[in-house]
């Protein structure tokens, strides 16, 4: 395994054979300990020289031969807005009048005041109030001569009206207006071609002064691993990412690692194979769900969607890791021939 630092300095003293050799040694073992051959590129930010996110850093990794491929990774971040509540005070609840369309008009029931008449619970509608009033059950309030005549006020299918007061030689012009003293007194109700019920406004609460629900902060948002050679088709990449201590940093959720099958596929991009686990496709993701992952000839794209991001601040390293494929063993050609294996 070679493990390459992005921000060390530009040149240093050649190794020994036997610095070489041992290196050499380490990546054996890896390679027996591990599945099939891995090689990574490590890729360091947020460091005392930082690389910032959206800013592609070049890196090498081996596709099953002897020769270093360079690719491009590139973190992206995105800024997520906390959520703060100010404070406010409880407001009451209040009494929306009704409103109607064109004028009401005096209903005549009959001239006794008793006749087709109930007496029943009724919410004022200029107040809001609530007694026990004389009126009349109608089917609408829009009705000419549908006033419920039954001994027993009914279940359904009526409304209830307040009995109004008018007169032979004038009825009230308005519902503000007073009915004549003169000529026999008639008894009715107020007719409306189009109406809208009073209703309660729903109290609201007090708050404390400020409360925030949650800080605004930086996100790991998303990854792209580009410039990806040929040679690499039909090779798992795999990431993982680590904070400043060297201890493995959930990618999204409580996923460690995100594993996705390069295909080498020719534009436009596609949905790609991919899983939260190495070692095949028991844990895989779905697109739209977990992440969105595009392939396409050259790149891959990771984008994180749901779940709980990693902060971009913890993050130091970046691995970027290939391996021989396990999320989709069918899938055997690479660069139009079947891989021989690394060495």
């Amino acid at each position: 395994m070679t493990i390459l630092n992005l921000n060390g300095p530009a040149g240093r003293e050649p190794r020994s054979k036997k610095t070489v050799r041992a290196w050499m040694g380490v990546g054996l073992v890896i390679a027996v300990l591990g599945i099939g051959s891995t090689f990574a590129a490590n890729i360091n930010i947020n460091g005392e020289e930082d690389s910032e996110f959206g800013q592609g850093v070049t890196k090498t990794v081996y596709c099953g031969d002897n020769i270093a491929y360079p690719i491009t990774i590139t973190p992206i971040s995105a800024f997520k807005i906390g959520e703060t509540i100010s404070g406010r005070a409880a407001v009451p609840s209040s009494w929306i009048a009704p409103t109607w369309t064109g004028t009401p008009t005096f209903q005549e029931v009959d001239s006794s005041s008793s006749k087709y008449s109930f007496t029943a619970p009724y919410v004022n509608d200029q107040s809001g109030a609530s007694s026990s009033i004389k009126g009349y059950w109608i089917q609408s309030t829009r009705s000419s001569s549908s006033v419920f005549q039954g001994n027993t006020a009914p279940t359904s299918g009526y409304v209830f009206a307040p009995q109004a007061v008018g007169n032979s030689s004038t009825q009230w012009a308005s519902r503000s207006s007073s009915p004549t003293t003169s000529g026999s007194q008639k008894y009715g109700y107020w007719k409306f071609e189009g109406w809208r019920a009073g209703s309660m406004t729903v109290a609201v609460a007090s708050v404390p002064a400020t409360k925030t629900i949650t800080p605004s902060r930086f996100e790991v948002s998303g990854i792209t691993i580009s410039d990806i050679d040929s040679k690499c088709q039909g090779r798992d990449f795999v990431l993982s990412a680590y904070d400043t201590a060297r201890a493995a940093l959930p990618l999204i959720g409580t996923e460690l690692d995100i594993a996705v099958l390069y295909k080498h596929v020719a534009a436009p991009a596609v949905d790609a194979t991919f899983g939260f686990d190495r070692t095949g496709l028991s844990a895989n993701g779905v697109q739209g769900d977990i992440a969105n992952v595009k392939e396409v000839e050259g790149k891959i794209s990771i984008e994180f969607v749901t779940g709980t991001k990693m902060l971009a601040n913890s993050l130091k390293n970046i691995v970027i890791e290939t391996q021989e494929d396990v999320l989709d063993p069918s899938f055997t050609e690479r660069g139009g021939e079947e891989d021989e294996g690394d060495d």
